[in-house]
Order: C-alpha cells, then sequence, then structure tokens
C-alpha cells in the first residue's frame, strides 16, 4: 500500500506543473506594426470633384494599402475611365504615401498623391498625369484635407498651384444596438 501511495503522490507531483501549464491561457502574440489592407467595388459612376470620369457609366474601383505603426502609409488605387475624357486611357492609377497619425481627438494626415492614366496621349494636352501634395487634420468627427498640384493640373497649361479643400463630417446613424432592435 505504502507503495502504491508513494507512486501516486511522484505521479501526482510530476503532472501537477503540466495540469496547471495547460489551464493557464497562452501569451497573446504581440501585435505585428505592419497592416495590409486591400478593397474593391462596383459603383454606378466615378466622380471626381464633382466631375463624372465614366460618363455617367458603371466604375469598378479597387486598391491596396499598407500601414506602419509608426504612421508612415503607402498605397495604390485604381479605377476605369472615360477613354474619351482621357485621350486614349481608360485606367486610372492613384500612387500615394504619406504619414498620418492621432493624437487623441485629433489628427493630422500629411503626404502626396500621383494620378496616373497609362496610354493617355491628348493631341493638345500631350500625357494627362498629375501630382498633388495634401496636408489633413481631423478633430473628433470633423477633417479637412487641402490638396496643391505641384505638377499642371491634369496637363492643362498653367495650372500649376491649383489647389482643393475638402471639408467632411462623420455621423454615426445607428448602432448595433438599434440594428437589433430593428430585427426583433
Amino acid at each position: 500500500m505504502r507503495k502504491s501511495i508513494l507512486t501516486l503522490s511522484v505521479v501526482a507531483a510530476l503532472a501537477a506543473p503540466a495540469i496547471a501549464a495547460a489551464q493557464t491561457a497562452p501569451a497573446a502574440a504581440p501585435a505585428s506594426p505592419h497592416t495590409f489592407t486591400g478593397n474593391m467595388g462596383l459603383f454606378s459612376e466615378y466622380r471626381f470633384r464633382g466631375i463624372s470620369q465614366t460618363f455617367m457609366q458603371p466604375a469598378f474601383q479597387g486598391g491596396f494599402d499598407y500601414a506602419h505603426a509608426s504612421g508612415l502609409y503607402v498605397g495604390n488605387w485604381n479605377s476605369n475611365v472615360s477613354e474619351t475624357l482621357y485621350s486614349g486611357a481608360s485606367l486610372e492609377m492613384d500612387f500615394y504615401g504619406g504619414w498620418k497619425k492621432a493624437f487623441g481627438d485629433f489628427g493630422l494626415d500629411v503626404g502626396a498623391i500621383y494620378y496616373y492614366y497609362p496610354g493617355s496621349n491628348s493631341p493638345t494636352l500631350g500625357k494627362i498625369d498629375n501630382t498633388e501634395i495634401y496636408v489633413g487634420g481631423s478633430w473628433k468627427w470633423l477633417s479637412a484635407k487641402y490638396y496643391y498640384a505641384v505638377s499642371d493640373f491634369f496637363s492643362v497649361p498653367e495650372t500649376k498651384g491649383s489647389n482643393y479643400i475638402d471639408l467632411s463630417a462623420t455621423f454615426d446613424l445607428g448602432s448595433a444596438e438599434g440594428e437589433e432592435h430593428l430585427q426583433r
């Protein structure tokens, strides 16, 4: 009997750490400082600053983004466009990069964007591309972004220095609780 109790005691002593380790939740892996995202959609029309880019025809759009925890980001966004509007180009490819950071309720975004139209060749304007720099700020649900053309705006002569201000507000029009209530 002593031999059985001694054996049982030794087995219990050796098994206790393994049982305790099995009950302890594994440590969470550290969060990666890298974020990759993608998007795509089919839309009834593509408008850029109020002007139809597809002559009121559908647009297929999509892109990819990379962001680092430091605030640095780069990306690419694409859409079909009207060949008539862009003299032989049926695709718009936007390449952008910058730095974006939040400081409590405030946010800052500084960067550049290059609008590329492969195959464009206007008889009067030549290659139709555009480069802008931008700076944006946000506070809670309000945001503003200022764009400045560092090249002739879409190759139109003497338009370097054109600018645009985008003001926006974001409102929550519902929540998950409200949706659950509507589904009942």
